[in-house]
C-alpha cells in the first residue's frame, strides 16, 4: 500500500478538490404555495478531476415530496473564464405542509480517480505503466449548501368553492378509440 499523504498535503489536496469540483442547488424562487410543483436543479461542476460512478444526488427534503430524477444533462459552462464540465440533475418537488424549511444540503457520491506515484522500475514501466492502469479510486462526496424555502398556504380569497388543494397549470387531452363502432 502507498503511504498516506501528510496532513498538510491532505489539506492542500482537499482545498484543490473543492475549487475543482462542487455542487450547487437552485430553485427559480424560494417562496411557493402548498402543493405547487416546482423543478429543483442540482448541478455538479467538475474541472480537471477524473470522477466515475457518479450517483444521483441525495438531499434533505423535510416538508417536501420529491419525484423521480429526470435523465441528467451534460454540458460545459464557463465560470470566471474557467471551463467546467456540468452534470445537471432535475427533479420535481412540492411542499406538503406550510412553513419555513431548508432544502439540502445536497450530496453527490462518486469515485475520484488518482494516478499512483511513479514506481521508477525501469524503462518498460515508464513506457507502459499508464496503459496498464496505475490509478487508484477513492470514494468521495461533494456537498452543496442548504437554503431556506417558504411554503405558503393557498389564500382563501379567490379560491373556488370546491377547491381540492391542487396548485398549478393543468391541461387535459382526451381521445376515443376506436372512433367507429358497429
Amino acid at each position: 500500500p502507498a503511504p498516506s499523504p501528510q496532513p498538510q498535503a491532505q489539506s492542500a489536496l482537499s482545498e484543490d478538490i473543492n475549487d475543482r469540483g462542487f455542487v450547487v442547488v437552485g430553485l427559480k424562487r424560494n417562496k411557493l404555495y402548498l402543493n405547487e410543483i416546482i423543478s429543483l436543479t442540482i448541478k455538479l461542476y467538475v474541472n480537471r478531476l477524473a470522477l466515475r460512478d457518479i450517483q444521483y444526488p441525495e438531499f434533505n427534503h423535510e416538508g417536501f415530496s420529491v419525484g423521480q430524477f429526470e435523465q441528467p444533462k451534460q454540458y460545459q459552462e464557463l465560470i470566471n473564464g474557467v471551463p467546467f464540465d456540468v452534470i445537471e440533475f432535475n427533479v420535481s418537488i412540492f411542499g406538503i405542509k406550510p412553513g419555513e424549511f431548508r432544502l439540502g444540503p445536497s450530496v453527490i457520491k462518486c469515485n475520484l480517480i488518482v494516478r499512483r506515484g511513479s514506481l521508477g522500475q525501469g524503462r518498460f514501466d515508464d513506457l507502459f505503466g499508464d496503459f496498464f492502469g496505475r490509478y487508484d479510486t477513492h470514494p468521495m462526496s461533494l456537498h452543496s449548501a442548504d437554503f431556506p424555502v417558504t411554503v405558503l398556504s393557498v389564500p382563501e380569497e379567490g379560491r373556488p368553492a370546491h377547491y381540492s388543494g391542487a396548485v398549478g397549470s393543468f391541461g387535459l387531452d382526451a381521445s376515443l378509440s376506436p372512433q367507429e363502432v358497429k
